[in-house]
């Protein structure tokens, strides 16, 4: 094989280790070992173009065990190429079962309860940011006539940890990138649970987080609200209650904290505002629910928010609240239905390897917040979909459009121990419109300071954290709003046998909104006047893989009926499953677009706006 000849076959999966074996059988039954490249973090296997003109079939084995994706067909033109990159493409049985367990930490703080005779008023399920904050919410709310509700959250996961993730020590990369390291830990935990309907699908990210917390374990913190055009497909109460109220509840709850910014961020933000490109647009410092500084004088900060933590204060407070149960390893394979409502949901115990059906008391409520993936498969394989064909329809992530560079050494805004974080939007406070920038725009300079944490402050004396090879990295990041594109699904293909632990897999069908090609040129000219005003040179750009950051929305979406604005939905305002009297949503599966930035602090507004109804 002549080493011109060469196409190098590249495999990147952050959820490997180094010591995982992999191979690569070929159609012709041939079996090649993969090597590990520690300093690109990527496995890679050189194949000949010449010994298959025609393509070639492969299969990337797992310590023997075969992908789940079935055989690639690698075409001649992509073997012409200098390289092959299968990300995406490629996924592991161990990469998409549900992590199962039962630690004495998990059983101290949340013991469950096997015995199906209770009745409760609530069924949450799902532990993220929509069901655990509605658990946590109804819990201290009285219910109806006065008396504190009998809540049961349901979480097919188990305990990973008590809190986020970015409150631990974290991965800190060595090398020439930069990039939010949270997500390390997301590539081991998410689970990827689904089957691609094409190439193009392929290509997504998704994953569900099964685990107490869900998701809010591994997300970001920034907790933006939706500007008002962005509730252009909502209906206009829900959008109106947010604003006027909810908005504020979550912030509280979720401890938005604006950064204080430094001298180098206000030089930042006066420097955008110069910029022609951006002159629509107003520049302030991110709105990020990490608590930076405890509640009153003396009192010990609490740190990145997430569910996991809300319902762990819960559980320590049993005395208060012993009024919410929260059963871990309990996967919701249907809720049984007669006569239009809801009477209780069967679960799959894994523990137990057994089902499970709790049922509601008189004029009790579920509420489905399994995420836009888990949910649509609940109610599809409770026959829901029978009833309104909008099911698992539509879903959509927005393109998320990525330019690194670096600044200059020597140039104005180079420093080794500065760093900002900026978010630009356009200047509109207008409703039910469709503005010329759809899109937000984030920028960090100095990423490797504001998106790691660093146990030790002294690792801060003498040392040029800055700077790679003094070289300061700098990222922008476009978030586009993006519409549901309907003929996106995600679709239950299988039925499952009573009683048989859930492994069939749904199939998704994504492709992009073609938002991104509506807004490409744009984005561009943002871009390089940016980067060109800060002294900098692109060294790569890019569309992000779909769901990638966790924001696919709208398989079970809010429907809007008023004048101009007739969209039909799955729920109704109340987030109430129409049809049904008292089944509910509450997760991005209900949002009917996906915002132009992180949706989760909007859910966590929904979720105290649906505990409030509930309980009146």
């Amino acid at each position: 094989m002549s080493v011109e000849a060469v196409c190098t076959v590249v495999l990147r999966m952050p959820a490997l280790r180094p010591d995982d074996h992999l191979q690569v059988r070929l159609g012709g039954g041939e079996t090649r070992d993969l090597r590990y490249d520690r300093q690109a973090d990527e496995w890679t296997v050189p194949l000949d173009p010449a010994a298959h003109p025609e393509g070639v079939d492969v299969v990337v084995l797992l310590d023997g065990d075969p992908q789940l994706d079935g055989p690639l067909h690698l075409t001649s033109a992509e073997l012409a190429a200098p390289t092959c990159c299968l990300d995406g493409r490629v996924h592991f049985a161990r990469h998409h079962d549900v992590l199962v367990g039962e630690s004495h930490v998990a059983r101290h703080f949340f013991p469950g309860d096997p015995d199906t005779a209770h009745r409760y008023d609530v069924i949450v399920v799902g532990s993220g940011a929509g069901g655990g904050t509605l658990a946590y919410r109804l819990a201290e709310t009285p219910w109806r006539g006065g008396r504190p509700p009998r809540v049961l959250l349901l979480e097919a996961g188990s305990y990973l940890f008590g809190t986020h993730t970015g409150n631990l020590a974290r991965y800190q990369p060595v090398g020439p990138d930069v990039y939010p390291n949270i997500f390390h830990h997301w590539g081991a935990f998410g689970r990827r649970r689904w089957r691609a309907a094409d190439a193009e699908s392929a290509r997504a990210r998704i994953a569900q987080g099964l685990n107490l917390g869900g998701r809010t374990l591994f997300w970001g913190a920034s907790a933006p609200r939706m500007h008002r055009w962005e509730f252009r497909d909502w209906p206009e109460t829900v959008r109106d209650e947010l604003c006027d109220v909810w908005y504020d509840r979550a912030e509280q709850l979720t401890r938005v904290t604006p950064l204080v910014p430094s001298a180098y961020q206000t030089m930042v933000k006066a420097r955008l505002r110069e910029l022609p490109a951006l002159a629509d647009f107003r520049h302030f410092d991110p709105p990020m629910a990490i608590e930076y500084r405890g509640p009153v004088p003396g009192a010990v900060p609490a740190g990145i928010w997430s569910a996991a933590e809300l319902l762990l204060s819960r559980a320590m407070q049993d005395d208060r609240f012993g009024n919410l149960r929260v059963h871990l390893n309990h996967e919701v394979v249907g809720v049984e239905r007669a006569a239009g409502e809801v009477t209780g949901v069967v679960a799959y115990d894994h523990l137990a390897g057994r089902d499970r059906t709790y049922r509601l008391a008189d004029d009790g409520v579920v509420v489905l917040a399994a995420g836009t993936v888990g949910t649509a498969v609940v109610a599809q394989a409770s026959g829901l979909a029978d009833d309104d064909p909008l099911i698992g329809r539509g879903i959509t992530d927005h393109p998320i459009y990525v330019v690194k560079f670096w600044v200059r050494q020597g140039g104005d805004w180079h420093s080794r121990f500065d760093s900002s974080k900026t978010v630009s939007r356009q200047l509109t406070d207008a409703a039910d419109v469709d503005p010329a920038h759809p899109y937000s725009v984030t920028l960090d300079l100095g990423a490797n300071l504001n998106q790691f944490r660093f146990v030790n402050a002294l690792e801060f004396t003498g040392a040029d954290l800055a700077t790679i090879d003094g070289k300061m990295p700098g990222e922008l990041v476009f978030m586009v709003e993006a519409p549901l594109v309907e003929q996106n699904a995600v679709t239950r293909t299988e039925s499952r046998p009573e009683g048989a632990k859930p492994t069939a897999l749904p199939t998704i069908r994504i492709h992009p909104s073609p938002r991104a090609d509506q807004v490409q040129a744009a984005l561009d000219k943002i871009a390089a006047d940016v980067v060109r005003a800060f002294g900098g040179d692109v060294y790569e750009q890019l569309w992000a893989p779909l769901g990638g950051v966790s924001h696919e929305v709208g398989t079970m979406r809010m429907g809007r009926v008023t004048p101009g604005r007739q969209r039909p939905g799955v729920v109704d305002e109340n987030l109430r499953v129409r049809g049904h009297r008292n089944l509910y949503v509450c997760d991005l599966s209900v949002f009917p677009n996906s915002p132009a930035a992180n949706p989760t602090l909007t859910l966590a507004a929904l979720a105290l706006r649906l505990a409030a109804h509930l309980s009146t």
